[in-house]
């Protein structure tokens, strides 16, 4: 859990620095790869600072399969689907009614 409050204050901070908070991200995921914030807010990261949004997709299907329960990535990968136009959101509503 450490790391991953690093990875949010590097991430989301002012100074921000993208950079060590992937380091710590990884750090935190690779300690437990079933750590579903872990997954979340490296997707979020991933998609509204780098824009790296395949990455941040595998990491909010992540956190989606391992907490269905938490609607924040499920919102989150919907409004990244959104912002792509109308065939990646139609998937996703698809692939959240009918995969899960």
């Amino acid at each position: 859990h450490a790391y991953l409050l690093l990875a949010r204050i590097h991430g989301f901070g002012d100074p921000r620095n993208c950079e060590k908070a992937e380091i710590f991200f990884k750090k935190a995921i690779n300690l437990d790869n079933r750590y579903a914030k872990a997954h979340y807010f490296y997707a979020y990261m991933l998609r509204s600072q780098l824009n790296r949004l395949e990455e941040a997709e595998e990491h909010y299907k992540q956190a989606m399969n391992l907490r269905p329960d938490d609607v924040m990535p499920f919102n989150d990968c919907a409004i990244m689907y959104a912002r792509q136009g109308p065939f990646p959101f139609i998937f996703y509503v698809f692939f959240s009614l009918f995969l899960f």
